[in-house]
């Protein structure tokens, strides 16, 4: 099954609380990013994502603090929900503080059984962090950055930005890719952030494997290959 986009981005600022467009499918996987900025007391990521019917985890974050001797600090966060039946439409989360924005979208063709890769962090960087090496040819790759108020564009690497507006002073990015081969996921923006401060990350879903587990070559191929 390929990977597709089955709804999103949706986004909200200064709001603990989303409406998606439409109920999730059962069987899909909902992927969330969020970013904040704060000023000391250092804010820490979300506490939890709850939601009816979708069970949510934490994939990967990182937090970084402005240089110059600023005492601001910026967060991004990656979550996903895997949905299952019953699921509702309304999407709440704990522990949000300072200024921030969240974007959730709806995925399907990833592999429920084993759903994580690879994930990595950046800081005070205009990009995500760079993985090792995905083990699998076909998955989603979501970059998120966290930063400062200026709009973000021109990502790299092949990705596709979803957001990277700034709202409420504060510029959340979400990133997407679609590969069908290994390779370390990374990826990177433009934007006019004073001291590029912000906070990346980057997490690999792997997708659903084709019938036979997409590994090696059948057996009527193999025999075609060594009598030819």
């Amino acid at each position: 099954m390929a990977i597709l986009l089955v709804q999103g981005n949706k986004k909200v600022a200064q709001a603990t609380s989303m409406i998606l467009d439409n109920v999730p499918i059962a069987g899909n996987v909902l992927i969330l990013v969020w970013g904040s900025y704060a000023w000391a007391p250092v804010q820490p990521p979300l506490t939890n994502v709850v939601q009816t019917g979708v069970t949510w985890v934490r994939a990967v974050f990182s937090q970084s603090n402005a240089s110059s001797g600023i005492n601001m600090f910026y967060t991004v966060d990656i979550w996903y929900g895997i949905v299952g039946a019953g699921a509702l439409p309304t999407i709440n989360i704990t522990g949000a503080g300072g200024s921030y924005a969240w974007d959730v979208c709806e995925w399907s063709g990833l592999d429920l059984a084993s759903l994580l890769d690879q994930t990595a962090t950046s800081k005070n960087v205009l990009n995500t962090g760079t993985t090792a090496l995905t083990t699998r040819t076909v998955e989603l790759w979501i970059g998120g950055l966290g930063g400062n108020a200026a709009d973000a564009s021109l990502p790299t690497d092949g990705f596709t930005l979803l957001d990277g507006v700034v709202q409420n002073n504060e510029c959340t990015c979400y990133l997407y890719k679609i590969v069908s081969a290994v390779g370390t996921a990374y990826t990177s923006v433009t934007a006019l952030w004073n001291g590029n401060r912000c906070a990346g990350a980057i997490a690999t879903f792997y997708g659903t494997l084709p019938a036979g587990g997409g590994r090696g070559k059948s057996k009527a191929l193999k025999q075609l290959l060594l009598y030819t």
